[in-house]
């Protein structure tokens, strides 16, 4: 590798991922649990000692970072940290191979919440709660991603507000790039975080539950600290707390931030939110009314409907994938709003999965346009996103985007079929991969479709591990891997 900066900016990665694994030997400590505390000590060390590795050997060696040389530290980030991330599943549990320990990490760290854990009620606290701190950390890791690398490459069409700390600095410059953004961004995550944790708490959720719930909502990630639903809390406070956090956390941190300091527009002005929160409300009413009319869960009174509709709406359309259903009813939602919703995801610059609203916005409003030329072939229309009138020439990596998004959707969904799963499961399970949703697919939509990947093969585990990492690095990133340009950095 010609820049060893990258390495370096790598080793620095996984040092705090092994901090992080240090933190939890402090919770293991608290419960008890003397096998956990080992198994993270041990951990740390590892992650440590290859940290400490690439830190010492490439230290004092910047160099500027190309553009190509960005992707490369990005694919690099979301390969290498879940491989370090799944040592401590590894190690401390039993009878978990590597290949599970991997998914379980990389479910994690990608904020999908997939999981093949069947009794998390029987998992040691400490690894219950490694869970949930890796969907914050993974939640952190995209929004440096993408305000680092993904929006100024503009490969995939992102456009947003600018950050403008960051646009004083050379895009080569990624050192201080990292440290200004990690100043003027992560705040506000850590911050949303604390406030999100404290109202559950106060809500009559356990310390415990209300700690690893609100790491899980804030990053849309998804993870139960324990088997069932939210429902069994008996807190309706609880779920108001996880339907507002669950909105802020696939919303854009940018706009979050501009509505905090002043600097810039809010989001009343800002087209992607309000246009992601027709979408919650279309959602909301047509959940509450099947809800409120549909047999298999009868609610008979409407205000009880609206809040069941409400929740899973919003859960569906984060990309979270909570659910506030007792543990015997299963609500049926209609399998093509459950695949649109997760396709289309939360907004641009969140934690939450999915192509992002602004995109699936700017496809209408093109489709649109081109309804309106075949009518009058000689008028003058435009493509407008949030930040205003957009190139037609913008559109073309925003439909590329789409293609590869289905092509890859229809290679996965054809392994997981050949593996057993239903066609509509497969295609489900797919779409929850690439837009990062995990259980949110898994509702219980109409005629018992299940994407569960319990019991699945190792081929379609590894698809699936696979699909959820390219779901982070919008898949087009993930395509600059063949071109020999970019192994020539």
């Amino acid at each position: 590798m010609k820049n060893p900066a990258l390495l370096h900016l790598l080793g620095w990665a996984i040092a705090t991922l092994a901090v992080a694994m240090l933190t939890v030997t402090g919770i293991a400590a608290g419960y008890g649990e003397s096998r956990a505390v080992a198994t993270f000590m041990v951990s740390a060390l590892i992650a440590g000692f290859l940290a400490g590795g690439l830190l010492w050997g490439f230290r004092g060696r910047s160099a500027p970072i190309t553009r190509e040389q960005s992707m490369v530290l990005l694919i690099l980030l979301w390969t290498i940290l879940p491989l370090c991330a799944a040592i401590p599943f590894y190690v401390g549990l039993k009878d978990t191979g590597f290949l599970i320990s991997v998914f379980e990490a990389t479910s994690g760290l990608t904020t999908t919440g997939t999981t093949l854990f069947q009794e998390i009620n029987d998992l040691p606290r400490a690894m219950v709660f490694w869970r949930a701190l890796l969907q914050w950390l993974g939640g952190g890791l995209n929004l440096l991603a993408v305000v680092l690398i993904l929006s100024p490459s503009r490969m995939s069409g992102l456009t947003g507000p600018n950050l403008s700390p960051l646009s004083q600095i050379e895009h080569h410059d990624m050192t201080r790039r990292v440290l200004i953004a990690c100043r003027t961004i992560l705040p506000v995550y850590g911050i949303l975080t604390l406030i999100c944790i404290f109202l559950l708490w106060v809500s009559g959720v356990p310390e415990f539950d209300a700690l690893s719930l609100g790491l899980s909502t804030i990053s849309t990630g998804g993870f139960m600290p324990r088997d069932g639903t939210v429902a069994q809390y008996g807190a309706p406070m609880a779920e108001f707390v996880l339907v507002v956090f669950m909105v802020l956390g696939a919303m854009s941190f940018l706009v979050h931030r501009a509505q905090i300091t002043g600097i810039g527009s809010g989001h009343q002005r800002y087209a992607e939110s309000r246009f992601f929160l027709v979408i919650i409300l279309f959602t909301t009413l047509v959940l509450s009314l099947l809800v409120w009319g549909g047999d298999d869960f009868a609610v008979k009174m409407l205000p009880d409907a609206l809040r069941t509709g409400l929740f899973r709406a919003i859960s569906l359309a984060t990309t979270t994938g909570f659910d506030n259903a007792p543990a015997s009813a299963v609500i049926v939602i209609p399998f093509a709003m459950v695949l649109m919703v997760t396709i289309i995801g939360g907004c641009a610059y969140s934690t939450a999965g999915g192509i992002k609203t602004f995109r699936f916005a700017m496809m209408l409003n093109q489709s649109r346009r081109e309804l309106a030329r075949l009518m009058h072939p000689h008028s003058v229309t435009t493509v407008r996103s949030a930040e205003g009138m957009l190139n037609p020439r913008a559109m073309t990596p925003i439909w590329v985007l789409f293609a590869v998004y289905v092509s890859f959707a229809v290679v996965l969904s054809v392994i997981l079929a050949f593996d057993g799963l239903s066609l509509e499961a497969s295609v489900l399970a797919a779409a929850g991969a690439l837009s990062n949703a995990g259980p949110a697919v898994d509702f219980g939509v109409a005629g018992g479709v299940s994407a569960d990947m319990t019991g699945v093969s190792a081929l379609s585990l590894v698809a699936y591990t696979v699909a959820m990492v390219l779901g982070r690095l919008e898949m087009l990133a993930a395509l600059s891997l063949v071109t020999t340009r970019l192994w020539r950095v």
